[in-house]
């Protein structure tokens, strides 16, 4: 009972002040932010991850083509290069489980301090959306757990196509509040207060982004070779900021490596040859996603260790090769957005045809989600490269979390 007295003063406490506006809608826009941000903060992660993922593995491939490198060179050579790499999506990486903003308790701090004034509880409001806004959650659980809030079994990652929403079914939310034990120990007036409240929240989907229906992703890398000295061979590779597609946005990165050949320290000319390599490299990714121009930017830094070797046929002038690498990903993401466009029109931020007016010109206040994802992966490479005079040709394919095939031309002199 103590218990329920307590969340019976944190409401009134929270709608005192709201009994005193002449209008909410500054109240109602600013919860519809928080809700939508802890949305997306829930969400963003699983709907973007695969396409940095991706965009990450396909950078972080075609780095060997042989394990042949000479102990000493007459004169050092450079091999200028351009590499194609084309990913297929799999359906595991088209979906994700999406979740809804919802707390099973309702909680009072960081949003009030609750004092016993003459053996009265009083709340001192602190954040008042924020306390709001944890109502809300609180309702939103108990509609999950009643099974009378749905929230979707899937939704689509930026690969797949599936229009997704999650919606705030004001009706529920007030029926739900009026069997609460603590909605009955409000009075009247606080109870109507509350009721007043809740229908200021309108019945909004609150939509999650429907995906880009992608399948493959091609790309192409220009690549310098340096060789060589005590059987070391530097590799260099960069991409100014292009436009890679519609859909993936502005790509660039930069990368360098460092190859250092094995046989040489036990065998003079063997057929087969072996290698170990180290490649660093930086990624930096830009997009805008959905009708709100939602705003995506990623920086990633990688790490990659690989042991590969070489079989010379010598017959075919040719080259057997493969290898296997251990991968360590990290990218730190930054997530720009606004209100769904419906919602906006729900709450009047936007006319009813969606075009913004100078008295009505939309959410003009983005928000920012900062995700920071890590990953580790092991892959492994097979492929062959075939000598044309000074032109070298390479095909491989490698197998790790997203699958590649890369094609290779490059120049010696």
């Amino acid at each position: 009972m103590k218990r329920l007295c307590w969340i019976a003063a944190a409401i009134v406490g929270l709608l005192s002040p709201l009994q005193a506006q002449q209008r909410a809608d500054s109240l109602t826009v600013e919860l519809a932010r928080r809700f939508g941000y802890e949305l997306m903060q829930l969400n963003a992660i699983p709907f973007m991850q695969p396409l940095v993922v991706t965009v990450n593995a396909m950078s972080n491939s075609r780095f060997f083509r042989h394990a042949r490198l000479p102990r000493t060179a007459e004169r050092p050579y450079v091999r200028v290069g351009l590499h194609s790499m084309l990913g297929l999506v799999r359906e595991s990486q088209r979906t994700y489980v999406p979740q809804a903003p919802a707390d099973t308790q309702l909680r009072l701090e960081p949003y009030a301090r609750l004092r016993i004034v003459e053996g009265q509880p009083q709340l001192e409001i602190l954040d008042t959306v924020g306390l709001l806004l944890n109502v809300l959650k609180y309702l939103f659980a108990e509609g999950i757990r009643e099974d009378s809030i749905r929230v979707p079994e899937q939704a689509a990652t930026v690969f797949g196509y599936l229009p997704t929403a999650i919606a705030i079914p004001r009706d529920y939310l007030i029926r739900r509040i009026r069997r609460d034990p603590l909605y009955q120990l409000l009075s009247p007036a606080a109870r109507a207060t509350l009721d007043s409240a809740l229908e200021r929240i309108p019945n909004a989907r609150f939509d999650l982004p429907p995906g880009q229906n992608m399948h493959l992703l091609w790309a192409a890398v220009p690549q310098l070779e340096i060789g060589a000295l005590w059987g070391t061979e530097l590799l260099l590779r960069a991409i100014p900021p292009v436009q890679w597609d519609r859909n993936v946005g502005y790509f660039a990165f930069w990368g360098i490596g460092l190859a250092h050949s094995l046989t040489q320290w036990w065998t003079p000319d063997p057929a087969l040859d072996a290698a170990v390599q180290v490649v660093y490299q930086g990624t930096a990714l830009r997009n805008s996603i959905g009708e709100t121009g939602a705003r995506l930017r990623a920086w990633a830094q990688i790490w990659s260790a690989n042991v590969h070797l070489s079989y010379a046929l010598a017959r075919w002038g040719a080259l057997l090769y493969g290898g296997v690498a251990v991968e360590s990903i990290r990218i730190e993401s930054e997530y720009t957005f606004v209100l769904p466009v419906q919602v906006q029109v729900d709450l009047g931020l936007l006319p009813p045809d969606k075009r913004p007016t100078p008295e009505q010109p939309g959410d003009t206040k983005p928000q920012q989600v900062r995700p920071v994802f890590t990953d580790l992966n092991t892959k492994l490479t097979l492929g062959m490269a075939k000598e044309l005079g000074p032109l070298t040709l390479v095909l491989d394919g490698s197998l790790s979390k997203f699958p590649l095939v890369s094609f290779g031309v490059l120049y010696r002199w």
